[in-house]
């Protein structure tokens, strides 16, 4: 270890650099002229450069804590203050140093200076969000508050006091002495900003205006210290997680009218959480500090007077889901009511800020529903007028997030004062309306079976609505493909939720895209169909139905009783599904494109040909021909494809690598089963063909198209792991 006493200091490199700074500085403080000024400046050096990198481990920041607090301290105030700026902790900060540091704070000749107190106070202030326990200065309480007087002190005293000030600290002889020291010293900003949280605990005590303090008055000293402090403390933790255990979750308000200055210029209209007239028994959600204290005060939690405040205040939505009350809900929904009232009067007007205000309401409503996932009455009252005049931009995003939240009414009710005034207003927009059937089928897949009705058409006509959108007017093929992903997850297993292919021009436009990603998922949602149709099946031939598992004991909406089991699909719906499963087979795995079923081969029986004329198909494979590339049969395989081609010639030249292929003997071509006969037997790569496709398949799995290959092992039967057993539905040979 470099030696910090005699010779040059080193840089601190490790530990024991920090540790033997801080001995020198202890040594420097209890003796005069122990140790040069010129040492003590290159310890309290090496000391920040080491603090700014890796942060002061608890003892060491203990020495130096202690170095400063003890009398006589022989350290100049300029030291004093360089040591106080490195006092960066690398966890948290016990409660010993803050008794500590408390203690030295005061008037008497064995305390420390002023500037010193004050460059102390101001750290504690600084490190107030990594404090180990904020009790200990809770029981402290009394001694800071005396200390008001002192005006080197008071600003951060008041800073200080703001910060763990609760109701229970709040007493006459309190509220007295401070505002006998506001008439003694006049309106300091500080002192003027501590009445006014008192008065934010007790508006019918404190009647009068606090006086006026800006809005910063007690914002964080130093945020760029705090950033570093921070970063440090991260990474400590990523490094010893076992010795960080405490969460560093806070609840933070705002202090008086710092909040209401600033919600006065984002014409905000939603009130904040106060709660006026509380009783000593109860708790109120202003004096939760976090998360585990909201948990163990849950039981005493008094609600807010105004509980309109939950529409912004995650805490007090916590409350009201955790201990949901009818009056709550209604006084909840009356403040709704009025003002979504209040705000259908004024769409029109032009007067400044009305536009302003209704957006954030609306805004602020769209949040809290999205939180507790369900619409309340006022506000699907006011959507309904609303849509009836609404251009289709004006509050978008909010608007249509309310929406997606729309209960599963009647279709004809749910499209007529609803869907039909959205399809008007967005009809140039498809992306953003398929979009929002999305966001609305979801929400209904979301929905507790307890809570479903035992027979309802709606999801069944919404999605045949939103399936009319796409033919009409399509938009990006990845929203296409999104609405399809979520109703092909639906709960089938209620016999409410059918299954919906997509349409025939629908999906061989999406299949023959070009785009490896829109093919992939497009497999993804065939795959997902084709088990949810088999589930479904298995439950109508069982006669079980849902009845075990849903809805016993009553649906909604006046149901009683379990619902019906799933009624059977029709043998055309099938035969629809099985077609599409073996063109895409035919496709990318028999090179048998386009071909039709015929007379005697039972192979192809349900291949639909892609829905392409024959004529269509003939002039195809006379372009094929004349430009002698292989036939149109084949021009999808795995190999030649536009989308896998590339991916299939990297595979096989990465196979041709390893097993030490000549360049002369190397496949120039796609591969085919006539191909790799033909390496074979000139000395180039020995692959059959089976195992090549499989290493193809594997090869575009791992590149990110997982859909392709989950496709291929449930729909080809010689792909199927042996011991699985084989569904009825869409399995090829």
């Amino acid at each position: 270890m470099p030696s910090v006493l005699g010779g040059d200091i080193a840089a601190p490199v490790y530990e024991d650099d920090a540790v033997g700074f801080a001995e020198l500085l202890q040594q420097a403080a209890e003796t005069r002229n122990a140790v040069s000024k010129s040492k003590v400046s290159e310890a309290i050096d090496g000391l920040t450069q080491f603090a700014t990198i890796r942060g002061l481990r608890p003892e060491i920041l203990q020495s130096l804590v202690d170095t400063l607090t003890k009398t006589p301290c022989y350290l100049d105030q300029s030291q004093c203050g360089r040591i106080i700026k490195a006092l960066i902790p690398r966890r948290k900060v016990s409660e010993e140093i803050v008794v500590r540091v408390v203690g030295c704070l005061g008037n008497g000749v064995h305390r420390p200076g002023a500037g010193v107190q004050a460059g102390l106070l101001r750290w504690l202030v600084m490190v107030y969000n990594v404090l180990e326990d904020y009790e200990m200065l809770s029981r402290l309480y009394g001694v800071l508050f005396n200390l008001l007087d002192m005006m080197t002190l008071r600003g951060y005293v008041c800073h200080l006091l703001s910060l763990i000030t609760r109701r229970k600290h709040i007493k006459p002889f309190r509220i007295q002495a401070l505002l006998q020291l506001q008439r003694d010293v006049g309106s300091e900003q500080p002192i003027n900003a501590l009445i006014q949280i008192y008065k934010n605990y007790y508006p019918d005590v404190i009647m009068f205006n606090a006086g006026p303090f800006k809005s910063t008055i007690f914002s964080h000293p130093d945020p760029d210290w705090m950033q570093k402090l921070l970063s440090i403390q991260e990474a400590s933790a990523s490094l010893n997680p076992l010795n960080e255990t405490r969460p560093n979750f806070k609840i933070v308000r705002k202090v008086g009218s710092q909040s209401s200055k600033r919600r006065k210029t984002e014409r905000v209209v939603v009130p904040e959480v106060h709660t006026f007239g509380a009783i000593e028994s109860t708790v109120t959600l202003e004096e939760v500090q976090n998360a585990d204290d909201f948990v163990q005060k849950l039981d005493k939690l008094e609600l807010p007077n105004q509980l309109a405040a939950v529409l912004e205040d995650p805490l007090l939505q916590q409350l009201v889901a955790l201990k949901p009350t009818e009056l709550a809900q209604e006084r909840i929904e009356n403040w709704l009511a009025a003002s979504l009232y209040d705000t259908m009067k004024t769409l029109s007007s032009t007067a400044p800020g009305a536009a302003a205000r209704t957006s954030k309401l609306l805004e602020q409503i769209a949040g809290y529903t999205k939180a507790t996932r369900t619409l309340l009455p006022p506000v699907q009252e006011f959507l309904k007028a609303y849509l009836q005049q609404w251009d289709g931009q004006a509050n978008l995003q909010a608007i249509l997030m309310l929406c997606s939240f729309l209960p599963m009414l009647d279709f004809d009710q749910l499209h007529t004062q609803f869907l039909s005034p959205i399809d008007t207003a967005l009809s140039s927009n498809p992306d953003v309306l398929i979009t929002f059937y999305t966001s609305l089928l979801r929400h209904w897949t979301f929905i507790p079976p307890s809570h479903l009705p035992n027979t309802s058409t709606s999801p069944s006509l919404l999605i045949q609505h939103t399936t009319s959108h796409l033919l009409r007017s399509p938009p990006n093929p990845h929203t296409t493909l999104l609405f399809y992903e979520i109703s092909s997850t639906l709960p089938f297993s209620h016999p409410i939720f059918r299954i919906h292919l997509p349409p025939a021009p629908l999906l061989y436009t999406l299949l023959f895209s070009s785009t490896p990603h829109i093919f992939s998922r497009l497999c993804h949602v065939l795959i997902t169909f084709k088990t949810a149709l088999e589930k479904s099946s298995a439950l109508s031939r069982s006669g079980s139905g849902a009845a075990a598992g849903v809805g016993v004991g009553g649906g909604g909406s006046g149901a009683s009783g379990a619902p019906p089991k799933p009624q059977p699909y029709p043998s055309s719906f099938y035969d629809a599904f099985n077609g599409f499963i073996m063109d895409i087979c035919n496709l990318l795995w028999r090179s048998r494109a386009f071909v039709l079923p015929v007379a005697g081969d039972s192979g192809n029986k349900a291949a639909l040909g892609c829905t392409i004329p024959g004529p269509v198909v003939s002039a195809l494979e006379a372009a094929v021909s004349a430009r002698g590339v292989g036939d149109l049969k084949g021009s999808f395989f795995l190999s030649r494809g536009p989308m896998w081609s590339y991916i299939a010639a990297q595979i096989l030249g990465k196979m041709e690598e390893q097993r030490g292929v000549d360049r002369e003997r190397k496949c120039k071509a796609p591969v085919s089963v006539q191909t790799l006969k033909q390496l074979a037997e000139q000395g180039g790569v020995k692959v059959a063909f089976m195992e090549y496709r499989l290493v193809v398949l594997r090869g575009i799995k791992k590149r990110g198209y997982e859909g392709v290959e989950e496709f291929m092992r449930n729909t080809m039967t010689s792909l199927i792991p042996k011991g699985r057993k084989a569904g009825a539905v869409g399995q090829r040979r």
